[in-house]
């Protein structure tokens, strides 16, 4: 059960790996340079809208999807095999949607009943900063308040750059071109990475990551590491005619949580 939740988190996230700056030739960061390019990663991006084919390598198993966000309004996580919708999971500002499509079930929650949100403390802001490859601080919404809890740990000579945010020692690193290529958290026994990598301009102004990859790695021998990987094709910013929600069908039933994690424990 504890490895589901750990899967379940997993998608809904979709965090990435490695991407690590270099650190052979560190220097100290000015600190306009330093406002320049939190600045420019905090920013909201001049996109509003992406969606995006993906190919999924889950602990050892293939799955394809989509991946479709409003800002603002909603991300969808959608996953089948050969073709086929076996579930999906879409964040609100207020809550969670997930669905068991081969079960016909599905289950309404809050932020705070998904595994891990008390560790990592995320939330709908937060997540979606992550989706949208932007630098965030939780409870803080404008760029300077954003600014002000960003430490710089590392800065190379090449341009990339390592923050920390000493509030909720949540770790961002930059590469030399000013992408965001990685945000990490650790805890005791813990360590949660999202990075992003192979970049492709969709407009001007806006380019993202084709690459995505999650690791978790945890010292408990109970619960296992997980590592996911994400190859992102069709990538368009175009405004689509989907919905922002999917509404269940007649046929499904509502559940509980546990219910739901314990239909993904069988798919996994």
């Amino acid at each position: 059960m504890k490895k589901t939740r750990i899967i379940l988190f997993a998608l809904s996230a979709l965090l990435l790996s490695g991407c690590g700056a270099s650190r052979k030739s560190v220097v100290n960061m000015p600190e306009a340079k330093k406002e320049t390019l939190v600045s420019q990663l905090c920013q909201a991006p001049v996109a509003t809208e992406l969606s995006a084919d993906v190919k999924y390598r889950l602990s050892g198993t293939s799955m394809s999807g989509q991946l479709r966000m409003r800002r603002g309004r909603c991300i969808q996580l959608s996953f089948g095999l050969l073709g086929v919708e076996l579930g999906r999971i879409e964040m609100f500002p207020d809550h969670v949607m997930i669905m068991d499509r081969t079960g016909g079930r599905y289950v309404e929650c809050h932020y705070a009943d998904l595994p891990l949100r008390n560790q990592l403390e995320l939330d709908y802001n937060s997540l979606e900063a992550l989706f949208w490859d932007r630098m965030f601080s939780p409870g803080r919404e404008t760029v300077a308040d954003i600014s002000s809890a960003m430490t710089p740990a590392e800065y190379n000579r090449d341009g990339s750059a390592e923050f920390t945010d000493m509030e909720w020692g949540n770790v961002f690193k930059t590469d030399s071109k000013g992408h965001l290529t990685e945000f990490s958290k650790s805890g005791q026994g813990w360590n949660f990475i999202f990075g992003y990598r192979d970049f492709v301009e969709l407009e001007k102004g806006f380019e993202y990551p084709r690459k995505l990859e999650l690791d978790l790695n945890v010292l408990d021998a109970r619960l296992a590491n997980l590592s996911v990987e994400a190859d992102l094709s069709s990538l368009t910013t175009s405004h689509g005619s989907w919905k922002d929600s999917t509404e269940p069908t007649r046929r499904m039933k509502s559940v509980s949580l546990d219910k739901i994690l314990e239909v993904l424990e069988g798919l996994f």
